[in-house]
């Protein structure tokens, strides 16, 4: 006699998820709702980018068949695998009685296992709730290899981990953070967060790639990917940067500085799409854990890669180009808080700002108030030390020579050629409360563009005032929070003071002049007597 579903039942050594079709059996150890809603919502996902239904899932560690069946119901054609045989003999037995796409065989997670499968036989691999027994039987770095070598035979993995937290023994083998088992794997991210019957400890359920960035429920195929936006910044694994053709995915995770960086230009450039700069924001989702968005590109070159690899550039456009940003920005509120090399891009000679990150209100740069709160720093500032930086052909080995990258403050005129002299030393002159964008772009058109409309008159005291800001500024970048005061207050005086003894002469030569006259006159007076 053949034996009956319920047979199968009674042989398991745990009823672990609920029975397929059988809602008798309502006292499995694991809910299982929750995260087939994510899992199908996924996989669906997938199926609309791939543009065909039967795509081929890998169940590795399938227990009873419950997501292989319920992948199976949308179209998929599934391959479960699982090394309790009662689990597999149920597998079969509801798969015969459902008539449904599955094949199951008896298996183990093993390196071994996954070497053995073809590249791209399958679409996806679940792996749920598995790896943590095979860390424990083998180590941390086993199964990680493990996951890195499915994210390349695979397009997607969905994987739901047990954590170092959970009171268990498995829990030896584990990383503190779960993340580290993505450290090499191009794309993950938490979709699910789910209890579990062992513990009060909630388990993150993950999908990563090697191809996908996965995104207000939709992927986009990525074909570059880097831990870091430009070569100079850290490798902290906690930003991760994706590219294809056009498109540009951002993947912030954990910290919160990095997170606000997104929400931020995110918001910007979603109330302000309007400006023809900016990036379009394709999607973007915000989790416990970090944030995710896709941006619709201007692809260029960062300025900083363009320094370094060509030798001219159009100085005039570039400059141009950006103030013509700052000043629609600023028109509506807005600026730019983080003005450095490789925020701005190239195309055909043409520049753009990018990373509106730390767009903001405020007139005070964002980026140097943290790493230089000694010296007042605007965005305006920071414009014109983008401007110096590009004229003089600072680059990567420069700001690697020096440690890190220092906004250039006080200027050396002679670099920079008369015509930019000029429009510096005029931006030096501007009162804070006049200084606006508009301005700095009226005055390099007046001494940069146009040079010979209007050359460059500076008076004594002008010439002063510039002295002293730009010693002023020398001392800034040098001194202490004590020192720099100490130096403001010294250069203030010393400028102070000149300007007062230029002042003195200047009243001492008139005198004489008014005296010479009047001798001149006398002696005149005198002639005409003798005549």
């Amino acid at each position: 006699m053949p034996k009956s579903i319920d047979d199968y039942v009674k042989s398991l050594p745990e009823v672990y998820q609920r029975i397929y079709g059988h809602p008798e059996y309502a006292y499995a150890s694991r809910l299982c709702d929750d995260r087939a809603e994510h899992i199908l919502a996924a996989v669906r996902a997938l199926q609309e980018k791939c543009g065909r239904k039967s795509l081929r899932v890998l169940d590795a560690g399938c227990a009873q068949g419950y997501f292989c069946f319920a992948l199976s119901e949308i179209g998929c054609v599934v391959d479960g695998i699982d090394f309790c045989a009662p689990n597999i003999d149920l597998c079969n037995a509801l798969k015969a009685e459902n008539g449904l796409n599955c094949r199951f065989t008896l298996g183990k997670l093993t390196e071994e296992f996954v070497d053995s499968l073809e590249d791209g036989k399958y679409d996806i691999v679940l792996c749920l709730s598995v790896i943590h027994h095979v860390c424990n039987e083998n180590g941390f770095d086993y199964g990680r290899r493990i996951f890195e070598k499915l994210a390349k035979k695979a397009g997607l993995v969905i994987a739901e981990l047990a954590v170092k937290e959970e009171p268990l023994y498995w829990n030896r083998n584990l990383p503190e953070r779960y993340e580290s088992f993505f450290n090499e794997i191009a794309f993950f991210n938490e979709i699910a967060f789910s209890p579990t019957h062992l513990s009060k400890i909630i388990r993150p359920l993950i999908v990563f790639s090697n191809r996908y960035f996965y995104c207000g429920n939709q992927f986009f195929e990525f074909t570059e990917w880097k831990k870091k936006a430009y070569d100079l910044k850290p490798d902290d694994n906690l930003r991760r940067y994706y590219m294809n053709g056009s498109q540009l995915m951002k993947f912030c995770h954990s910290k919160e500085y990095f997170v606000n960086e997104v929400v931020n230009e995110v918001g910007f450039l979603k109330e302000n799409a309007s400006l023809g700069f900016v990036p379009e924001v394709l999607a973007f989702e915000k989790n416990e854990k970090g944030v995710i968005a896709v941006y619709k590109i201007n692809r260029g070159r960062l300025l900083t890669d363009v320094l370094k690899d060509e030798a001219s550039l159009n100085h005039e456009k570039i400059f141009a180009g950006l103030l013509e940003q700052c000043v629609a920005l600023e028109e509506r509120g807005f600026y730019h808080g983080d003005l450095l090399l490789w925020n701005v891009c190239i195309k055909d000679g043409d520049a753009f700002l990018i990373d509106f990150g730390n767009i903001q209100k405020a007139k005070e740069d964002a980026i140097e108030k943290i790493f230089n709160p000694y010296f007042d720093f605007s965005v305006y500032d920071a414009f014109m030390a983008l401007v110096f930086d590009v004229l003089v052909g600072k680059s990567y080995d420069s700001i690697r020579d020096y440690g890190f990258y220092n906004l250039t403050t006080c200027y050396d005129f002679s670099k920079i050629g008369q015509r930019y002299a000029d429009f510096f030393k005029a931006y030096l002159l501007l009162s804070e409360e006049e200084t606006n964008f508009k301005k700095i772009k009226a005055l390099f058109e007046k001494y940069v563009t146009n040079p010979d409309s209007s050359r460059a008159q500076f008076s004594d005291a002008d010439e002063v005032k510039v002295l002293a800001s730009l010693l002023r500024r020398s001392a800034s970048e040098k001194a202490d929070f004590v020192e720099h005061r100490k130096l403001d207050i010294k250069f203030m005086k010393f400028a102070e003071h000149f300007s007062s003894l230029r002042e003195k002469c200047s009243e001492q030569e008139t005198r004489l002049s008014e005296q010479e006259t009047r001798l001149s006159e006398q002696e005149t007076r005198l002639s005409e007597q003798e005549t």
